[in-house]
């Protein structure tokens, strides 16, 4: 999984969510990534269809069954495996999410959503990812077509 950028904390940043990040944010979530990003999607749903609404009118349109959990787990762990330390990471979070509140989280569960599908999307760049048994063709490969 190579590094992307996104906007956080005013700045764009280098996020990476590989296998080990993935694993940190499911023991955090208690649940599984494709759980998380359910419960974020339609979080980002209600968002995208009422972009001017503030944070009370966002609530009583409803914004899913998301945890806390969900949404800043995923920035951290991108964080931190796109290059930044534990402790750097931990501080921005802090500062951009926790400080913030609700509204800190509802601003960036869009932002753990993307998170969490670069995670488990497929980087045919990756050559961890994809990987044949040894011997074994690729249905995707020139030989297995």
């Amino acid at each position: 999984m190579r590094p992307f950028l996104e906007m956080f904390g005013g700045e764009e940043r280098s996020f990476r969510v590989a296998l080990a990040e993935l694993r940190a944010i499911q023991s955090a979530c208690d649940a599984g990534p494709a759980v998380v990003a359910e419960r974020l999607a339609r979080c980002v749903q209600v968002k995208r269809a009422h972009p001017q609404a503030n944070i009370f009118e966002l609530l009583a349109l409803g914004l899913g069954d998301w945890r806390i959990e969900d949404v800043r787990e995923p920035i951290l762990q991108a964080l931190i495996g796109g290059g930044l330390s534990p402790n750097a990471a931990g501080a921005l979070v802090r500062r951009h999410i926790d400080d913030r509140g609700l509204k800190g989280l509802v601003e960036n569960v869009e932002l753990a959503l993307v998170c969490i599908a670069a995670g488990v999307a497929d980087d045919e760049d990756d050559p961890a990812m994809g990987e044949s048994p040894a011997g074994a063709e690729s249905p995707t490969s020139p030989a297995g077509n």
